[in-house]
């Protein structure tokens, strides 16, 4: 018998600006619920604000499906976190970060529905902030990060629990 094996979907969701992003977006996630797979979608809030004043239910609908975590507001306007925060110390830093991203934080939440589970940084360079297990606690409950082992090709999704 075939070991059945699990493989974890972490997708960002960001382009606000163009509208082939959105039916991208569809196709994916139609060919998803095909299928009868989930996935956790990193969206950004201006993203998830663009689909509904597009009129996008239909997008909308199949997020909902998916476990949604937290992208930034606007993702890719600089200063991004890893820029600001990298002259910074950790007190200063939380209330920054919280001062910057909690208010599109908490309007995502309040827009999906849902108890979003983790955050998704921008850009390649992560904040030495949240790399030593950061100050995201004042916004959401765990930092997700994944792991790929390069012997034996698996994949382990781990969390830093508050």
């Amino acid at each position: 018998m075939m070991k059945k094996k699990k493989i974890l979907l972490w997708y960002d969701v960001e382009d606000y600006v163009t509208e082939e992003a959105e039916n991208a977006l569809l196709k994916l996630l139609e060919l998803m619920h095909e299928y009868g797979v989930r996935a956790t979608l990193k969206l950004c809030t201006k993203k998830y604000e663009q689909l509904i004043h597009n009129g996008r239910t239909d997008i909308l609908e199949l997020l909902a499906d998916h476990e949604l975590a937290f992208h930034m507001t606007n993702h890719s306007v600089h200063p991004i976190p890893s820029e600001y925060l990298d002259r910074m110390g950790f007190a200063q830093g939380a209330l920054e970060f919280e001062r910057r991203e909690g208010q599109g934080f908490a309007r995502l939440k309040s827009l999906t529905g849902q108890n979003l589970t983790s955050y998704g940084h921008p850009g390649v360079r992560f904040s030495r902030l949240f790399a030593n297990g950061g100050f995201l606690h004042i916004l959401i409950s765990m930092i997700s990060y994944v792991f790929m082992d390069s012997h034996s090709g698996l994949a382990v999704y781990c969390a830093i629990q508050n």
